[in-house]
């Protein structure tokens, strides 16, 4: 399921590439297609928000998306952005509308067939899964972090990989959140029973989380 999903994503990629890349807007269309590979690697529940906003946006008024200016080419250029601007910048991209009528059937056939990678069948989580019990099993002290690029993500793991067999022992950090509130969330993860901390990039920035943990997973590394 998980190799037609990641098939068929790239096909739809190339399609839209193929049909702007001699017209004006092409260098937004395709950085919308690299974020769209970049979160079908992330998890399926990221891949299937944002063809969920793209088959939303093809219903309304296309918006004319500038990628050389502003929010989307500052991240275009690897400007550290927070959370919040990150899922803008996406947003924004992914709500230029090409070819509506004959994009719409593309993308709904794609979120059916996500819809069926569940948790069950998403091998990457099962994998962290097995690391995780694995770790907890052989060094009762260990701490561990685990990195995401994007919130969605953060939230699947914790709703289906962490929850509930490590309930009470998660810490989380993600962009939006107060100084205050980070800091908290840094001191639980500090605490004898916390075990793992669940970051994006974005918020892990500007801590020093090395004091009781040397293991990290990178969850956006294609395993």
């Amino acid at each position: 399921v998980e190799r037609d999903l990641y098939r068929e994503v790239c096909r739809y990629t190339e399609w839209v590439w193929r049909s702007v890349r001699n017209k004006p807007g092409k260098e937004a269309a395709g950085f919308a297609m690299t974020i769209l590979k970049k979160r079908l690697m992330s998890s399926p529940e990221a891949l299937r928000c944002s063809l969920e906003t793209r088959l939303e946006t093809l219903s309304e008024e296309p918006v004319p998306v500038d990628a050389k200016r502003g929010l989307i080419a500052d991240y275009r250029a690897g400007v550290p952005l927070t959370d919040v601007q990150k899922e803008k910048a996406e947003r924004d991209l992914l709500s230029a509308a090409f070819d509506p009528d004959k994009e719409r059937p593309r993308i709904q056939a794609l979120l059916q067939m996500a819809r069926q990678v569940t948790p069950a069948k998403d091998t990457k989580a099962t994998a962290l899964k097995r690391a995780l019990t694995k770790l907890f099993g052989s060094a009762s002290d260990e701490k561990v972090i685990i990195f995401t690029e994007y919130r969605d993500t953060l939230k699947y793991l914790l709703d289906n990989v962490l929850l509930p067999e490590y309930e009470g022992k998660v810490a989380l950090l993600y962009g939006g959140m107060s100084r205050k509130q980070r800091k908290e969330a840094e001191r639980r993860f500090h605490r004898p029973e916390t075990r793992i901390l669940l970051a994006t990039d974005a918020a892990s920035e500007g801590l020093n989380l090395q004091r009781d943990c040397h293991i990290v997973i990178h969850y956006e590394l294609p395993w």
